[in-house]
């Protein structure tokens, strides 16, 4: 006589276990978010170095009233969200591979994405009191 207990037997199709594993309609959209923001980088990184190669050195009266300039300080602003975007994506790739546990995978991924949401919200408050309030 054996003591082995009996298994649970899932008389499912194959199909159907399969589909409880997870969304799948996620991971196109993730890919194509992730080529735009880095095609996307590319111009914005490029000015954003030129930027801090132009002004980088001067004084700090220079560098703020260079910022006063909406299409500057703009560009700037879109080189932030952009970097912030592609980089909760690439983050968030990196959480869901290699943390195994369900509730730290979760924390972790909320975390990311708070403070990449956060720190455009917070460049974009103080690049327009910047350009409000100039040198003051």
């Amino acid at each position: 006589m054996s003591s082995t207990k009996p298994q649970s037997q899932d008389f499912r199709p194959p199909l159907s276990r399969i589909t409880d594993l997870g969304n799948a309609h996620e991971g196109v959209h993730h890919w194509i978010g992730q080529r735009i923001s880095a095609i996307a980088l590319f111009p914005l990184g490029l000015f954003t170095l030129g930027w801090i190669k132009l002004y980088g050195g001067g004084t700090y009266a220079s560098i703020i009233d260079s910022l006063s300039n909406p299409w500057i300080s703009g560009l700037i602003l879109l080189f932030i969200s952009a970097a912030s975007y592609h980089g909760a994506l690439g983050i968030q790739v990196v959480i869901e591979d290699y943390v195994h546990a369900t509730g730290w995978r979760q924390w972790f991924l909320v975390k990311t994405k708070l403070v990449m949401i956060l720190l455009p919200i917070m460049s974009l408050f103080f690049l327009m009191k910047i350009m409000i309030l100039g040198t003051r």
